[in-house]
C-alpha cells in the first residue's frame, strides 16, 4: 500500500505504485579503466561522458501519473 503524491489518497490492496520522476540533475561520468600489468598500458573499459540522474520520484496511482506526464 501507498499514499499517492498527487491525490493524498491510500491505494487499494494489490496495486502497484507509478514511480513519476520529479527532480534530476546533470552528472558528469569519468572514464573507467584498469591498467594492464601484462602489456604495460591503461585499458579504457568505459569512456564515462555525461548524462543524467534522478534526484527525486514519488509514488502516484496510474490515473494521477497519466495526468502528471507531460510530453
Amino acid at each position: 500500500m501507498f499514499k499517492c503524491a498527487k491525490c493524498g489518497k491510500d491505494s487499494v490492496h494489490g496495486e502497484k505504485p507509478t514511480k513519476v520522476v520529479t527532480e534530476t540533475r546533470e552528472r558528469v561520468y569519468p572514464e573507467q579503466g584498469y591498467w594492464d600489468a601484462l602489456f604495460g598500458r591503461d585499458v579504457v573499459t568505459d569512456p564515462g561522458g555525461e548524462g543524467w540522474e534522478i534526484v527525486k520520484e514519488v509514488d502516484m496511482h496510474a490515473a494521477c501519473a497519466k495526468e502528471e506526464v507531460v510530453f
